[in-house]
């Protein structure tokens, strides 16, 4: 009979959690039409000194520490400490909004010297109605491999990998009387949430593409995954034959479902009793912690929150690794001494990685490139490259542009050459790395046409005339030099895998630039082709961590 009653109440859970994100979609296409974030909750990573309700914070924060130290064992069973070793993340905190004056903000609990698989504790914070929190202990037993890919912002589910325990003494006790008056063992459980994106494309099915999504260059929102931390009742009494008796799902601060399930309709609008929060595991805290007082001056400046948010996203997706931390403390040392730098060019120079292998690799490359002549023609003015260029405006910065995606790339292209990306993996594939295809398209628009070669592909014909198109930037940098002569600027050698002089170098720089790797094979391509404005490269310089290094940088000025 126990057996029968746990089936039923798993599959009464499972049909309400899938009514329960049914209704949130309804509401997310609610506020779509409405043009109203009334419905949506929202989140973002804020410090505990920007929130508006900081004061009260500093007071409940107070309290959860010395609820914490009473805790002895978590929500696993396992006995912990938290009286020696652990810290409160106040710089990295998830404050989500949901509902008319509802909110919640997530603490990361850090343990110094915590061992890989040890579960991810976060402090929980959730507004209630007379202006307090409830403190929540919420704690996940995430695999190393989740925790990575948490951290670099891709898809991971929490349900049935994450509970709660309520700090605060007396409120809540274990259990709660149902109408019926039956004592009901209740616990915190956690229930996935999904929102879908402002244009409806980015929903709980292709969590993994939402980093496809332009919503910020139109103006709108992105998809949110949230996790609902839900009390769940059952009663002691088991479940007859006829399915009568049982208790109930509650999400609140003790208010029965009576059978139902509410996870929160709150966090979609309405009254909210579910407590929405968001996995929160970063360790930039203790790397920023440790740094030395004038390069933490500079993370910490206000004036530099770019340049914070930046360095903490690139130290999560490496996982807080050796290598993170050293290139961080020498961008900050970069930083301290070229203060004008902004965040954008910072990360076009040194943060941008290429798209990977550029055709398929051709072993006796440098012998096919000796046999390749072109005749020596003037180059083209800036105004007829940028015409000519495929690329996309950079919103915020009028002249400037950002990377046409491949997959924009090749359909332009059209004929053989589309057929080898989609029938290879398109953006898994070798012909993933766009860049020389851009350049040849560029150039065959201007009527320097890329002739047919060995190491041409052909695409569409244009006005009855075959077109082709190179692969790799190795096979660019070869035509530039022999077609339009030697480059106005060139950097080699261990030059070239200095990030200082590689700064100094394509600082104020316009024309078109080519960078050619050490080897091909281990880099995994040969280099890269684009377009320079006054020092800013669209597709970024892919300059910096390059397996085997840099052989040489070189830019060809545009003629007046």
């Amino acid at each position: 009979m126990k057996n029968k009653f746990i089936s039923r109440l798993l599959s009464l859970v499972t049909i309400m959690v899938l009514l329960c994100s049914c209704r949130n979609e309804l509401l997310t296409e609610q506020e779509t039409h409405n043009n109203s974030s009334q419905f949506r909750p929202t989140s973002k990573t804020i410090s505990l000194e920007q929130s508006k309700h900081k004061l009260v914070l500093k007071t409940e924060l107070k309290k959860a520490q010395e609820n914490l130290t009473e805790i002895k064992t978590n929500a696993f069973g396992k006995s912990v400490d938290y009286a020696n070793g652990v810290s409160i993340d106040t710089d990295n905190v998830t404050y989500i909004e949901y509902g008319s004056n509802s909110h919640t903000y997530t603490f990361n609990l850090v343990r110094e010297n915590a061992p890989e698989n040890a579960p991810v504790e976060n402090l929980v914070l959730s507004s209630l109605p007379d202006g307090t929190y409830k403190e929540l202990l919420v704690t996940y037993n995430f695999t190393l491999q989740e925790k990575k890919d948490l951290l670099a912002g891709k898809a991971v589910k929490t349900k049935g990998k994450g509970t709660a325990m309520e700090l605060a003494k007396g409120t809540y006790g274990g259990g709660v009387f149902n109408s019926m008056g039956t004592v009901e063992s209740c616990s915190y459980q956690t229930v996935d949430m999904y929102f879908s994106c402002y244009a409806g494309e980015h929903t709980a099915d292709n969590e993994s593409e939402w980093g496809n999504c332009n919503w910020k260059d139109k103006g709108g929102y992105p998809a949110l995954h949230i996790t609902t931390v839900a009390l769940v009742c059952t009663a002691t009494t088991a479940l007859g034959d006829d399915g009568t008796g049982g208790g109930g799902i509650t999400s609140g601060d003790g208010g029965n479902t009576g059978g139902g399930v509410n996870t929160g309709g709150g966090v979609g609008g309405g009254n909210n009793t579910g407590t929405p929060t968001i996995p929160t595991l970063s360790r930039f805290f203790f790397y920023v912690k440790k740094l030395p007082v004038d390069l933490k001056a500079i993370i910490n400046d206000t004036a530099n929150a770019d340049f914070y948010d930046g360095f903490k996203t690139y130290y999560d997706a490496n996982y807080g690794s050796a290598e993170a931390e050293e290139f961080i403390t020498w961008a900050l040392q970069f930083k301290q001494n070229n203060p004008t730098i902004s965040w954008r060019q910072f990360e076009n120079w040194f943060l941008t990685k290429s798209e990977g292998a550029d055709g398929e690799p051709i072993d006796n490359l440098d012998d096919v490139l000796n046999t390749i002549h072109y005749q020596n023609k003037q180059m083209p003015t800036y105004s007829q490259f940028v015409g000519a260029f495929p690329k996309l405006d950079y919103p915020g910065y009028a002249g400037y542009f950002k990377q046409m995606p491949a997959s924009q790339i090749y359909p332009m292209v059209g004929g053989n050459l589309e057929y080898l990306y989609n029938s290879s993996g398109q953006d898994t594939g070798p012909y993933r790395n766009a860049c020389t295809v851009r350049f040849s398209l560029a150039m065959n628009r201007l009527g320097f046409y890329i002739p047919n070669n060995s190491l041409s592909r052909q695409g569409a014909r244009e006005n009855g005339q075959p077109r082709y198109y190179y692969l790799q930037a190795k096979t660019a940098g070869d035509f530039m030099s022999k077609t339009f002569g030697n480059p106005t600027h060139i950097l080699e050698g261990t030059d070239a895998n200095n990030p200082d002089k590689v700064a100094k170098f394509l600082e104020g720089k316009t024309g078109i630039y080519v960078i050619v790797n050490n080897n091909s094979t281990t880099a995994g391509y040969t280099g890269h082709v684009d377009l320079i404005q006054n020092g800013h490269i669209p597709g970024g310089a892919n300059a910096t961590n390059v397996p085997g290094g840099i052989k040489s940088i070189r830019i060809w000025e545009f003629k007046p």
